[in-house]
């Protein structure tokens, strides 16, 4: 008699944690994906930014899905000089790299070009 009430009680309690554990899962997809927009409309937001002041985008290389990370090249950032149009921007020097709204800038030369190395959410940039 004993055996059933402790297998009654076990099958409620599994019961229980059902809607728990589908709460659980639901809140942690919708967690990751609201990321994701947040992370794209920041993407957005900064290239619109960057391109009012430099033109067209050459290219952009996203380097991942979750964060916003990337490596951007535009058209006239060859002659132009960086630092002074990024702060013009709004964009705050913190050593090497710019910030703006958690966002980190970094100017970067690769083959004799010079690129904008994007991350968001930046640790740096928190501040």
């Amino acid at each position: 008699m004993n055996l059933i009430k402790k297998t009654n009680k076990l099958k409620i309690a599994s019961v229980m944690m059902l809607p728990l554990w589908i709460f659980f899962l639901l809140f942690s997809f919708l967690k990751v994906n609201g990321v994701k927009i947040e992370n794209k409309r920041n993407d957005t937001k900064i290239i619109n930014i960057l391109s009012q002041e430099y033109g067209r985008i050459e290219k952009y290389d996203n380097k991942s899905s979750t964060f916003g990370y990337g490596l951007i090249y535009f058209n006239n950032i060859y002659f132009s000089n960086c630092r002074d149009k990024l702060i013009r921007l709004g964009f705050n020097p913190k050593g090497g790299y710019y910030c703006y709204e958690k966002t980190e800038i970094s100017i970067l030369i690769i083959d004799g070009k010079k690129l904008f190395r994007y991350y968001y959410p930046s640790e740096k940039c928190q501040n």
